[in-house]
């Protein structure tokens, strides 16, 4: 998940468009692999690149040769150098020349000395399913029908009063009323006026 954060992020040394990803996976509606590994010592871009290819979910590199697209995001200390980037990336074109790559680099001080890699690999196309080969069959839901009771004609409705009762202000009881042109305003207005709330 770093990795794939660490491409939307925009204050890398190289930023990865969305675009272009968006356009890379257009088309690949099944599964992708998602790779990521560090290493640690000399040599490092040919180690990460090895480390990516013995990877279990590529399958000893088969599917990663054959690949026709791979968003990448690098990453490392402040050593990592863009030679080591241009080095990573010429044994990976070496590697997947039909692939076309988008590439994220970025720097992060936690790496220590290592480098790391998150490599994106959708695959091939699932197989486009054709409506006119989809076989369509009938299917017959049965519902019950709702039973259609008639309304009772003598029952008569009425409209009843409520019971308000006006209630007691608290402890704003002993306070000056609100008090306009005489009338009391802390007392609603349908009381004052003895109106009949229907």
């Amino acid at each position: 998940l770093m990795g794939l954060g660490r491409l939307a992020r925009t204050d890398g040394e190289l930023n990865a468009d969305f675009a272009h990803v968006r356009r890379l996976m257009t088309g690949y509606h099944g599964e992708s692999s998602l790779v990521t590994v560090e290493v640690v010592g000399d040599a490092r871009p040919r180690a990460l690149l090895e480390s990516v290819l013995n990877h279990p979910y590529l399958n000893a590199g088969s599917e990663f040769r054959n690949c026709e697209g791979l968003i990448v995001s690098l990453v490392g200390d402040e050593s990592m150098s863009m030679e080591e980037v241009d080095e990573f990336m010429a044994h990976l074109k070496a590697t997947a020349s039909r692939a076309k790559v988008i590439l994220g680099v970025h720097m992060d001080d936690a790496m220590g000395k290592g480098m790391g890699a998150m490599v994106l690999m959708p695959r091939r196309p699932m197989k486009a399913v054709h409506p006119a080969s989809v076989k369509r069959e009938n299917l017959q839901i049965s519902m019950p029908k709702p039973s259609r009771t008639q309304p009772s004609s003598t029952r008569d409705f009425q409209q009843q009063q409520l019971p308000l009762v006006p209630i007691s202000k608290g402890r704003f009881d002993k306070g000056e009323p609100n008090l306009h042109d005489g009338e009391d305003l802390d007392v609603p207005a349908f009381l004052r006026r003895n109106m009949i709330l229907n």
